[in-house]
């Protein structure tokens, strides 16, 4: 659930996507993003909300993390790698 209470946000392997709660209205549907030299990639281990539930961040098992604005769903950044070190844990700072 977003910090807000009005959206949830699922990992799939193809796929986040993002729901309104109250009425269960798929808001998003926001593909999992490849990595250049990959054809086949991991879903996202972690997904998390941003404090003010304006941004979701996604981390995989290949070390990537990726930003979305949860306004109108689109990318936020490009691909942030993390020394290609498995993600085991993901937040934001207030």
């Amino acid at each position: 659930f977003s910090p807000d209470g009005k959206m949830i946000a699922v990992s799939s392997r193809d796929d986040l996507h993002v729901w309104q709660a109250i009425t269960g209205e798929r808001l998003y549907r926001l593909p999992v993003q490849l990595a250049a030299n990959k054809q086949n990639d991991e879903s996202y281990e972690y997904i998390v909300f941003s404090p003010d539930s304006q941004m979701l961040a996604g981390g995989k098992s290949d070390g990537t993390i990726h930003l979305w604005d949860m306004k109108n769903g689109s990318a936020i950044s490009k691909t942030i790698a993390h020394n290609k070190q498995r993600i085991r844990f993901l937040g934001f700072s207030p």
